[in-house]
């Protein structure tokens, strides 16, 4: 029963003397990642030119995003995803 106690305690002290971003996805270990923030482009759906019918669906997705209570009360739910097609290049 002392075997097992003791070998964990020294697999957590080896862990621990690894340092910050030693072994990824443990509690206590702190990763090394870097959250970079990319400016706003100022772009909007106003600037954007294309199929009129595409750019309503889409501004519909946006209004159900940030107002899901409005659209809960007629029975909607959350989509899982939305596929975006169209030619490479065009930021899907």
């Amino acid at each position: 029963v002392a075997l097992p106690a003791l070998l964990t305690v020294a697999a957590f002290l080896f862990l621990e003397r690894l340092g910050p971003g030693g072994v990824p996805g443990l509690p206590g270990v702190q990763s090394q990642t870097k959250v970079v923030a990319l400016p706003t482009t100022g772009v909007g759906f106003d600037d954007v030119a294309g199929i009129q019918e595409a750019k309503a669906e889409l501004l519909e997705i946006v209004d159900f995003l940030k107002s899901p209570a409005r659209y809960a009360k007629l029975g909607a739910r959350i989509p899982k995803g939305v596929l975006l097609t169209g030619p490479p290049g065009t930021g899907q």
